[in-house]
């Protein structure tokens, strides 16, 4: 990522509406990189309904769990 997001503060880089009415957010970091609280937060609460929520350092990571979660599913 070369930017922050605009979205609001906590809110995934990427919420990816997928078949089943399954949900894909993922936090992208950057190496070294934390999450907020908010961040923190949004994960938790997300996990706790049933979506999936998953932070990645790069873009390898980025499709093994898009592939995992996908493989869950099927």
């Amino acid at each position: 990522m070369d930017m922050a997001s605009t979205t609001a503060c906590g809110v995934p880089d990427f919420g990816i509406v997928a078949d089943g009415g399954q949900t894909y957010w993922i936090e992208c970091k950057a190496r070294g990189g934390k999450l907020t609280e908010k961040q923190q937060a949004f994960g938790a609460a997300a996990q706790k309904l049933g979506h999936r929520y998953a932070v990645v350092w790069n873009f390898a990571q980025y499709l093994e769990r898009i592939n995992e979660w996908r493989k869950e599913t099927k």
